[in-house]
């Protein structure tokens, strides 16, 4: 069993006199002091069975401003080593944003397939 988790967080403080000027608006706006935070925490267990190790992840992440608040997402997949140096990954990760604007990318889910081989040398 193989149990692992972060958490993160940024802490972001603008000098005045150099304070970063936010594009895409119609009007000088300018970033404020903030603070980012995220997390993620994994469970896997390795099995006798040819050693295939399912997953899960859970992540999520807030933003301090733009269209998209807050990204989460969950991953579930296989490991398979074949080799001690040689790792097969399928996995299927599903995101979505909790209070994106809907004329944003946010608007809508992710759901990506993904499979990877991985040789150690």
């Amino acid at each position: 069993m193989h149990i692992q988790g972060e958490l993160l967080g940024r802490r972001r403080e603008f000098d005045n006199l150099a304070r970063e000027r936010l594009k895409d608006y119609p009007y000088p706006a300018y970033a404020h002091d903030n603070t980012r935070w995220g997390a993620y925490g994994l469970v896997a267990y390795r099995t006798p069975l040819a050693g295939i190790m399912p997953f899960v992840v859970v992540e999520r992440m807030g933003f301090p401003y733009g269209d998209i608040p807050v990204a989460a997402a969950v991953y579930a997949g296989l490991n398979y080593r074949p080799d001690p140096a040689l790792v097969v990954k399928v996995e299927l990760m599903h995101g979505w944003f909790p209070g994106a604007l809907k004329t944003s990318f946010g608007a809508d889910a992710l759901t990506l397939y993904s499979a990877q081989v991985a040789w150690v040398f």
